[in-house]
């Protein structure tokens, strides 16, 4: 789900865990980041 949502920000992979894209997101890119953390269906993802 993340990564549809959030396709520069989070790939998963074949093992079904999703990795981020970036070390850090950007100002930009926060509000898609957390509306594809929040639409985690394992809640897996957070903001550090």
């Amino acid at each position: 789900m993340c990564e549809a949502i959030a396709p520069n920000l989070f790939r998963v992979g074949d093992d079904a865990l999703a990795s981020p894209l970036v070390d850090m997101i950007a100002e930009s890119d926060r509000e898609l980041a957390e509306l594809a953390i929040d639409s985690c269906p394992v809640a897996a993802l957070r903001l550090a």
